[in-house]
């Protein structure tokens, strides 16, 4: 309990709503938000903020990397999911048509499988090696 009690920390302020989910990057000094605010920030881990992915039109739900670290995948109350370049910011994959708002999304350990959850659903998305996204 020494080390807890001398550790620092900082809160992290950008956000203009709740923040509603958070991962740590795989191999970066970073950390990704997902907000209410229809947002999501990647943090530098002194509390700076790297970069704001916009484009969802509802609260997001999850955030996760991908195990590259050069990805950021956000779901959304919208009901669709999306992935983003961390490095440039831009909007990698839009994938829409699901009946619920998509709350749930892991990447395998490889970076080869993605799933997705919905309130109805589990969806399972293979990567190519030239990055192409496409539903198994």
């Amino acid at each position: 309990m020494e080390h807890a009690k001398s550790a620092k920390g900082f809160c992290l302020e950008g956000h203009r709503e709740r923040v509603t989910d958070v991962a740590f990057s795989p191999v970066h000094n970073h950390l990704a938000t997902a907000s209410a605010d229809r947002t999501a920030r990647l943090w530098s881990t002194d509390g700076s903020i790297l970069k704001t992915f916009e484009g969802h039109l509802d609260r997001l739900a999850r955030i996760a990397f991908h195990p590259s670290g050069k990805y950021l995948g956000t779901t959304s109350f919208d009901k669709t999911w999306r992935l983003w370049d961390i490095g440039t910011g831009e909007e990698l994959l839009l994938q829409e048509g699901h009946s619920k708002s998509v709350n749930g999304l892991a990447f395998h350990h490889d970076g080869s499988w993605q799933i997705l959850a919905d309130l109805m659903h589990r969806h399972m998305f293979g990567t190519s090696v030239q990055g192409e996204v496409f539903l198994l």
